[in-house]
Formats: C-alpha cells, structure tokens, sequence
C-alpha cells in the first residue's frame, strides 16, 4: 500500500484529466480513504489539493460523461460528501453541474447509453445527488433530478428493443437502482421484467455475481500472483485511475484489509 501511495503521489503531479475513472477525482477519493485507514491527514490535504485542482479544469465546454466528465466529478463528490469524508453542501457545490447536466439531458444527442461515456451514466449521477440524506419532495433540486431520471426511463424504455449487448448491463443496473430508490417503480418493475425475460439477461443473483466479476477483473485479476519481488515492477506500469489503475487497485487492497472500505466499489 505504501508503494501504491508514494507512486499515485508522484504520477498525479503530470495527471492533466479531471475525471472520476481515469483522472484527479478517483484519486482523489483513493487518498481520502488511505487518510483514514493510516490516521495522516498529510493524504487528506493532498487529496483536497487534488480536488481544488480539478475545479480549476472544468468549464461549461467541459464532458459531461461519468468516466471522463461533469456527470462522474459530482457522483464523486456527493461520495465524498455522503460518506463524510469532507463537509459540504453538495446543492450549493453542484448547483451549476445540475443545471449543465438538466440541458444536457433534456437537449443532448442519447445514442451513447452506457455508464462510462453515455446516458447511464448520467442517470448514475442524479441517483447519487437524490440519495442525500436530507432530501425529500419539498427539495426542489430533489425533484428536479428525479424528473431527469423519469425521463431517461422513459427513454431507456423505447430503446431496450435496439440496446446492443454492452449496453445491457449499464442500463439494466441503472434500472434495478432506480426501482430500490423507489423512484418510478411501476415504470420500473415492468421494464425489470421485460428484460428478465430475456435469456440473455439476468436476476439479481446474477447481477450481484456479475458486479463482483467485474471488480476482480479490473483490480483482483491485475494483481493476483504478485509476489514482493515483482510488485512493484508491475504496479507501475498502470495508469493511476480508478478505473482499472493505480487509484482502483489502491482502494481494491483496502477493501480487503477492512471492509469498511468496500463502498467505493459502488461508483464503478
């Protein structure tokens, strides 16, 4: 782990990518968590650092997707927000990107509709802004973004005849979080059983099986076999992200050291 550390540390300084997958914000979020499970707050400065950083980079021209863009920076810091791991009032921090992602929404082209880089992943962001504790129907951001994600179930739902087969997965996993937020879940329980129907889609068991495969390839299968004498050599060959890099592999080890770790898993 204090490999991990020293090398993200010293990789971030040329990292130009703001994003939460593969830039400052997932990083960001490795430091936070290392913070805590070390007791240096040296990480959590640096991690705030990181932060003040990658607002410096982000414009109204800026993308909107989750993997490189608005829609993932504010899932990450309603994360951090949520999780405690800093104090802030996320209505007043992400009050212009609700409003950036409102147009994008409402106006913007769909044909893209996975987590990484489409509408699934938008739809990932409003659900972690209505997940504040405090919200409710009288919130009036609260209701705004719960229009947005009635809206792209609504779209979802006149395009599930047409999704191609790696669009499956991110559209159904957005719909099966919708219905536990008790948003729409009429809407939400049909199109469930829709593509529960179909033998190429599967039931919760599955999906939570499907999940955990997809964490042990990007992280546990990148590491497993390591020994002291080449760890060091092979980390350093990726790239510091979250997504499949340095950051995700950091906070995969951390999660196996103490569970309590584990709810980073929740952004991927």
């Amino acid at each position: 782990m204090k490999y991990i550390s020293e090398t993200l540390m010293k990789k971030s300084v040329t990292v130009n990518r703001p994003g939460l997958m593969y830039g400052k914000m997932g990083i960001a979020i490795f430091f936070f968590h290392y913070a805590h499970y070390t007791g240096d707050t040296l990480f959590e400065d640096y991690a705030v650092e990181l932060i003040e950083s990658l607002q410096e980079q982000i414009s109204q021209e800026h993308v909107f997707d989750y993997a490189e863009g608005l829609a993932g920076i504010g899932a990450g810091i309603e994360y951090l927000a949520q999780n405690k791991f800093v104090e802030a009032d996320t209505d007043e921090v992400l009050r212009d990107h609700d409003m950036l992602i409102f147009h994008a929404t409402v106006y913007g082209d769909h044909s893209d509709v996975t987590l990484l880089s489409g509408l699934s992943g938008t739809g990932r962001y409003l659900l972690s802004r209505i997940a504040r504790p405090d919200c409710n129907n009288f919130h009036i951001p609260t209701l705004n973004n719960k229009m947005l994600l009635i809206h792209i179930t609504d779209y979802f739902e006149r395009m599930i005849p047409s999704l191609k087969e790696n669009e499956l997965e991110d559209v159904y996993n957005f719909l099966y979080a919708m219905n536990q937020s008790n948003i729409y879940p009429v809407k939400t329980k049909r199109l469930l059983k829709i593509f529960s129907s179909d033998n190429s889609l599967t039931n919760t068991d599955t999906l939570i099986h499907q999940s955990q495969r997809k964490i042990e390839i990007l992280y546990g299968d990148k590491i497993s076999g390591l020994s002291s004498g080449t760890e060091e050599k092979v980390l350093s060959k990726f790239s510091p992200g979250l997504y499949g890099g340095l950051a995700g592999i950091g906070l995969y080890l951390l999660s196996k050291l103490d569970k309590r770790h584990e709810t980073w898993m929740n952004l991927i």
